[in-house]
């Protein structure tokens, strides 16, 4: 509350823990329990969540896809797939299923996957193993969109789907959010995307 700074982002395993130390949260974080940036308005601090408009806005930026009437598939059932859940639900979606070694967290996200799908987010750490009978759902023109970035593995096996990317474009845009929140001006997105390299 003290330090040099107008704001913060916070990532795993930090972002339902934050929460206690917010004197204030956005909708979006209110919702989904979790915060992924954090802002000081004197010494006030206030919590809000861009992992899944950033979600959104990556898919439109990678494959200029909108979740409007949609299917979708989230693995992982932490903050941050409670976050791209909600996003693509209130963009449109018209069917979320979710599979997690958790099968609680999982069921407050969407029921487990009983068909193919259009888009499957992971949100599972870049070790963890999906069963077959997950991967089974994976139709050939699913689109694969793993959260993690420039990781050597995947949970999601090379062989299916239709396209795939890694989680670079949701860090762009979940940034660009954070700092459009921060600063009430426009992210300098070709500045961010020649940063990171994307």
């Amino acid at each position: 509350r003290d330090g040099n700074l107008d704001g913060f982002n916070v990532t795993m395993p930090l972002k339902e823990a934050i929460l206690d130390y917010l004197d204030e949260l956005s909708d979006e974080a209110r919702a989904v329990r979790a915060a992924n940036v954090v802002r000081r308005d004197g010494r006030r601090l206030q919590g809000h969540n861009t992992d899944g408009l950033g979600l959104v806005a990556a898919l439109a930026d990678v494959w200029s896809w909108s979740p409007r009437g949609a299917s979708a598939l989230i693995l992982g059932s932490g903050p941050a797939a409670r976050a791209i859940a909600a996003a693509l639900r209130r963009e449109g979606a018209v069917a979320i299923s979710c599979w997690s070694r958790n099968r609680l967290t999982a069921s407050e996200i969407g029921p487990p996957p009983h068909r193919s799908v259009d888009v499957v987010v992971s949100a599972l750490p870049a070790p963890a193993v999906v069963p077959d009978e997950v991967l089974e759902r994976i139709g050939p023109h699913t689109m694969l969109f793993d959260a993690n970035y420039r990781v050597a593995r995947s949970p999601l096996p090379r062989h299916i789907g239709a396209r795939r990317s890694d989680g670079l474009p949701l860090l762009l845009h979940q940034g660009a959010l954070s700092f459009e929140w921060w600063t009430g001006a426009a992210a300098p997105l070709a500045a961010m995307r020649r940063a990171i390299r994307l």
